[in-house]
């Protein structure tokens, strides 16, 4: 059986993903709307909103050079 508790510490919506990369929920939404913005798709679009897959987006943040919302130092 799934364990909800795992399953739900690898989603992410839109706020989640905003708290995580330090923007807006607006901007986030901005970003899913341009195409080449270079966000991931999210795995599902329910009523609440676009679910992504948190490695997913740990890697898209990384890549942008954020961390859980702090700019990475290089």
């Amino acid at each position: 059986m799934v364990n909800a508790d795992d399953i739900h510490d690898q989603l992410m919506g839109t706020a989640e993903v905003a708290e995580y990369v330090g923007k807006t929920s607006q901007t986030i939404a901005g970003y899913l709307a341009k195409k080449g913005a270079g966000i991931p798709q999210p795995i599902a679009r329910l009523k609440c909103g676009p679910i992504w897959f948190r490695p997913d987006i740990e890697a898209w943040a990384r890549a942008r050079g954020y961390i859980g919302g702090e700019p990475v130092e290089q």
